[in-house]
Order: C-alpha cells, then sequence, then structure tokens
C-alpha cells in the first residue's frame, strides 16, 4: 500500500513539474516589450553607430481577416562617435505577428507586405535550416539546442550562430530572438556590421534580462540623460587611462576596432590598462538609469 501511494505521489510530482514548464507561452499575444542595444563600427573611419530601442506588442489588427498583433518601434536613441549622425533602427511601425500555439510556429507580416511569413518555428532540430522570414541567410541553421532560466523555468533554446561576432545569436521559446527580433540574421563578419543583442524582455507574466532596464525607450524617457557625463584621460595614451564620472557607473567596457569585446572591467575601477595592441579603442558605458556612453581612445 505504501509502495503505491509513493508511486501516484511521483507520478503527480512528475505531472505537476511537467505543466508547470508548459505555462510559458510560445509567444506573447498582447502587452509585450523587448530592449535592443545596437553597436555598430565603421572599420575604414572608425565610425561608432550605438543606438538603444525598444520592441513593443500593443493592439491588435485585422489583415486578410486574420487577427495578427501589432509591433512598433516608439523611439530610437542614438549616441554616434567619430561620424556624422546617421541611424541603422528607425522608429516606426515594425509589422504584425500571428501565433499558432498548437503548432508552435509563429507567422510575420512586415511593413510593407500583406501576406505572411513563417518567422519562428520552436520545434526545429539540430541541423535544421531556418525556413521563411530567415531563410535569405541559407548559413541560418539551428546547431544546438539547450536551455536558459527565464523566471526560475527553463526554457528551451536554438542556437542559430555561435560565430556571431559579438556573441551568439540564439531563439529563445516564448520570447524570440536575441539579434533583434525581426531583423535578419547575418552572417558573421568582422568590419562594418551592426550587432544587435537583447538586453530586456518583458510581458504581463515574465521578465528576461541580461543586462538591461525592460522600461520602454521614449523620447522623453531617455532623452534627458543622454548626454555623457565623463571624460578620458590620456587620450592618446601609452597604455594606462583612467575615468573622471559624475555618473553611476555600473557597466564598462572596451572594443576594439574589428568590433570585438577585448576588456569588462569592474566599474568600480576608474583606471586600469589597455590591451598590449596600438591602435583604436571604444569605451562603452552604462550607467544606473540604463543609459550608454562611448567614446574613443587611441594607445600608441
Amino acid at each position: 500500500m505504501k509502495k503505491s501511494l509513493f508511486i501516484l505521489f511521483f507520478l503527480f510530482s512528475v505531472a505537476s513539474i511537467d505543466a508547470q514548464t508548459n505555462t510559458f507561452p510560445v509567444f506573447p499575444e498582447g502587452n509585450a516589450v523587448w530592449n535592443f542595444n545596437l553597436t555598430e563600427f565603421y572599420f575604414g573611419n572608425g565610425c561608432l553607430i550605438e543606438e538603444q530601442y525598444s520592441i513593443v506588442m500593443e493592439g491588435d489588427s485585422l489583415i486578410n481577416n486574420i487577427k495578427y498583433h501589432k509591433l512598433f518601434i516608439p523611439y530610437v536613441l542614438s549616441n554616434t562617435v567619430g561620424c556624422d549622425d546617421s541611424s541603422y533602427i528607425t522608429a516606426a511601425y515594425k509589422g504584425a505577428v500571428r501565433v499558432d500555439s498548437v503548432n508552435k510556429k509563429v507567422f510575420y507580416i512586415p511593413p510593407t507586405k500583406n501576406s505572411e511569413e513563417l518567422l519562428y518555428d520552436f520545434t526545429l532540430e539540430v541541423g535544421d535550416t531556418l525556413k521563411g522570414y530567415f531563410s535569405s541567410n541559407p548559413t541560418n541553421t539551428v546547431q544546438a539546442i539547450d536551455s536558459v532560466l527565464v523566471d526560475s523555468i527553463y526554457r528551451k533554446r536554438w542556437l542559430i550562430d555561435d560565430a556571431y561576432c559579438d556573441g551568439a545569436a540564439y531563439i529563445i521559446e516564448g520570447i524570440g530572438c536575441t539579434f533583434g527580433l525581426v531583423e535578419a540574421i547575418p552572417p558573421c563578419h568582422i568590419n562594418d556590421m551592426a550587432r544587435i543583442k537583447l538586453e530586456c524582455y518583458q510581458d504581463n507574466q515574465h521578465t528576461y534580462n541580461t543586462n538591461g532596464s525592460c522600461q520602454i525607450i521614449t523620447a522623453l524617457e531617455k532623452r534627458k540623460n543622454s548626454r555623457p557625463n565623463f571624460n578620458i584621460f590620456p587620450n592618446p595614451t601609452a597604455g594606462a587611462v583612467q575615468i573622471e564620472s559624475a555618473e553611476n557607473i555600473r557597466y564598462i567596457s572596451v572594443y576594439n576596432l574589428q568590433g570585438q569585446k577585448v576588456q569588462e572591467i569592474n566599474p568600480q575601477n576608474r583606471s586600469w590598462d589597455l590591451p598590449q595592441e596600438e591602435g583604436l579603442y571604444f569605451i562603452r558605458m552604462e550607467d544606473k538609469a540604463g543609459n550608454t556612453f562611448t567614446k574613443k581612445v587611441v594607445k600608441h
């Protein structure tokens, strides 16, 4: 009798755990926000473009008599170093999505089209090639499958490009791609390529945070703190650099001219030595309000 009760208890526990792991939706179908950070380096002239922006899901639309959920970018916070002001991302309507929860697929209608394309297929296996919207790059294949912790629940994760220059590109169940959500995943290039990173995702029930606030980026909320208040010296330098800042710094990183992260500095340290190689470096800082600032430093 005790043995039977134990077996029943075990089966009930397993069923409860399985039910818990399936509470996360295939993809949001209501209010949601994805925050991204983009950096783009131009090898020839040392120009750096850095942008922060949100993609928000808000409101529905009938397209071809089918209900879709609309996506918008409300504002793009840009910071350029060593180049004319320009923008890789624009604030605009970003299209609409339809979720097929039964088949674990998401379909997408881009802003300039009226017909849908497959955006995400959450049933892919290792070796499968991405179809639909992401099929323009034939090298986009699933290289590995693992899991990532989201709100104390492990969600399935597909590695699409482990050669991506500034980290890997993933697709996460219930969230989407870590490279821009609806931005085509490019092959790896060392020079002149925009690198996009998901910093935070949030809906009414779930949060996935990698390195930033989930607050929607808007002109009113972000512009007031968009000017850097720090100085780096000496510049040029023989190797050692020091930061003088009035900001509450929480993150410091150093990139080389090829766009590769070469150092990550403890924000408590305001002085350190750059790498041994001479050349141009970009020092990126982020304050506790989520504002990011970048400056160039020359090592000779």
